[in-house]
């Protein structure tokens, strides 16, 4: 075991666009409360877009009310949209598809859409906002779990990032006379301190009170941990670093940073969630235990 300390919680409303750091959050078994239950999707096909494709949607910064969310994006007037259930009842459902899934989401409306796409620059493939619907299930295979449900996450309910693991690299990146990289590159849910740099590759469990947060698989990088997070330009940096160290073997020579996690069952799990909260200590109990 290893004493933790929780360093920072995120959501991001929308997949794909700008995280919300948070003081505490509800921790549920799709992982907490409001991440990526929005999703930006071509008009046409349905299928979700990212980072990957657009990297501008970084600068697009959601906001969750009480009636939906708020959309801002510098130099473009504010939108509230009204995503409450009884509104989004009103209108028709949309067939989306995130990855292999396709799955039933509630449209957010023409104004959502029509903001989305003149900020994003899409007026020859327009895009339109859709929202998780209560009665869509989305489920993964978890080893010793039948399953566990998720939303529009790429493919677990949370992501697990060391602060020590990002020095780490900062470090290297130094040694190669390169400036180092925010955490939100990596756009973790939860930031832990207290281990070695790279140690929660090998970490079973995390417990926080009530709350135990199970890591099961490494996080596979694509190119958006290169995506400028504040101007939406496209860098080299840090994957190319990150590809003299950390292409693991063990998951086929993908790079990695971050672990994949679940809500695990029990008191503060799956079933009725529970609170976890920046500051918050915890321990760390290992897979070689």
């Amino acid at each position: 075991m290893s004493a933790i300390t929780l360093a920072a919680l995120n959501i991001y409303p929308i997949k794909g666009c700008a995280g919300t750091a948070l003081a505490e959050s509800a921790a549920l078994e799709a992982g907490l409360a409001h991440d990526r239950s929005y999703m930006v999707v071509d008009a046409a096909s349905g299928r979700f877009i990212t980072q990957r494709t657009l990297p501008a949607m970084a600068l697009i910064r959601p906001a969750i009310t009480e009636q939906g969310l708020r959309l801002s994006r510098a130099e473009q007037a504010d939108l509230d949209v009204d995503a409450s259930q009884a509104t989004l009842n009103t209108t028709s459902a949309r067939r989306v598809t995130v990855w292999r899934d396709t799955l039933e989401a509630l449209d957010c409306g023409d104004e959502a859409a029509n903001w989305l796409t003149a900020a994003l620059g899409r007026a020859a493939q327009p895009l339109r906002l859709v929202k998780f619907a209560p009665q869509a299930r989305r489920l993964r295979a978890i080893a010793g779990r039948e399953s566990v449900a998720y939303q529009f996450a790429d493919g677990y309910p949370m992501l697990v990032v060391g602060q020590a693991s990002l020095d780490d690299l900062n470090q290297r990146m130094a040694a190669r006379g390169l400036p180092p990289v925010p955490m939100n590159r990596f756009r973790p849910n939860v930031v832990i301190s207290g281990l070695e740099a790279w140690e929660e590759d090998h970490v079973d469990t995390l417990q926080f009170g009530g709350v135990a947060l199970k890591l099961v698989a490494p996080c596979s990088r694509c190119e958006v941990p290169n995506v400028e997070q504040t101007t939406g330009e496209p860098m080299i940096e840090p994957m190319r670093t990150l590809a003299t160290f950390r292409a693991l073997a063990s998951q086929h020579g993908e790079v990695c940073v971050g672990m994949n996690a679940i809500v695990s069952s029990g008191e503060g799990g799956a079933e009725g969630g529970g609170l976890l909260r920046v500051g918050q200590t915890g321990e760390a109990a290992f897979a070689f235990d």
